[in-house]
């Protein structure tokens, strides 16, 4: 009997510690509007964007140097849980390109992005600000 017992509780270890991480937070953190504080591409910075389901980010304001233009969907497919930080979406850059990346939550009001597989290219490392 106590053998089984051991047995079980090992197995019951195993599974818990083969189990994905439960996300910090929820995509409704995400929702409302961002600044764009800073970045390897100050060009764009104080660009603003808008969440309002928490799964894509519209552009709402430009400032006039930035590649990018009003209503472009500059996030797309956010999900909780990524390989690295909280959440993993699809960036648009000034060239037009879909980049994964990944957003770290700093706080309920700032967010870090960093692409995932340039993360030292223009627009690689962002920080936003949520007003």
């Amino acid at each position: 009997m106590k053998k089984r017992y051991f047995i079980g509780i090992v197995f019951c270890w195993l599974f818990m510690a083969c189990e994905k991480a439960t996300p910090e937070h929820g995509v409704e953190i995400l929702v409302g509007n961002w600044l764009r504080v800073s970045s390897t591409d100050a060009r764009s910075d104080s660009m603003t964007i808008h969440i309002a389901k928490g799964d894509s980010a519209v552009i709402t304001s430009v400032p006039p140097n930035s590649n990018f233009r009003l209503q472009e969907l500059k996030w797309r497919n956010i999900t909780a849980i990524a390989e690295s930080g909280d959440f993993q979406f699809l960036d648009l850059s000034a060239d037009g390109t879909l980049w994964k990346a990944f957003i770290e939550v700093e706080s309920a009001s700032q967010l870090k992005i960093i692409n995932a597989k340039h993360p030292n290219a223009p627009g690689g490392k962002q920080i936003w600000t949520k007003f």
